[in-house]
């Protein structure tokens, strides 16, 4: 698709909106870096191709595009909500929960961030208890009812892919995350 000047920032806008909808990431994060060219300050195009970016679980460059309107733009909330999702995506827990407790602060009706924050909740929560699980020596099916209790699903790994001290513990999105994400 070629962009000229010509074309203002709301048509490109909403071009990348139409690609987005239909979950054609690439081709709007085309549009959107187009756009960024040609409007290098206008903080929606960044936030929405940070999140094209998420969505295909690209979180180096969804974090570098957050990260800038982080740094340039400190008062826009999307960019804060948008840089504490993509420091979830990357397991930066502390960061993201410190991000998504100011967009509260900002704006409490955010429900987005107040799921993202329980999130947060259960995964502390079952990285405190990860020595009482391995302590207990827990079955499959006793970590299975443990795992229902906090509304999570979590396995025993064999691989140091998930090796956190001396506990090999993954952490699935919950059910209620996974449910929402389909809606």
């Amino acid at each position: 698709m070629a962009v000229n000047s010509s074309v203002n920032v709301n048509d490109l806008g909403r071009q990348a909106y139409q690609k987005i909808l239909f979950k054609d990431y690439p081709s709007a994060i085309d549009i959107l870096t187009k756009a960024i060219r040609l409007y290098p300050k206008e903080k929606e195009l960044f936030n929405n191709r940070s999140l094209c970016y998420y969505h295909l679980q690209n979180y180096k460059l969804a974090l570098q595009d957050s990260q800038y309107l982080y740094d340039h733009y400190p008062n826009y909330i999307k960019s804060l909500f948008r840089h504490a999702q993509n420091k979830f995506a990357i397991k930066s827990y502390r960061e993201a929960e410190s991000l998504f407790q100011e967009v509260l602060n900002r704006q409490p009706d955010c429900t987005e961030a107040n799921i993202y924050l329980l999130e947060l909740k259960k995964i502390k929560l079952i990285m405190s208890n990860k020595h009482d699980v391995q302590q207990k020596h827990l079955d499959e099916q006793e970590l299975a009812k443990l795992g229902r209790e906090f509304g999570v699903e979590f396995y025993f790994s064999d691989t140091d892919e998930f090796k956190d001290e001396e506990v090999k513990i993954k952490e699935v999105v919950s059910k209620k995350k996974a449910k929402a994400k389909k809606n």
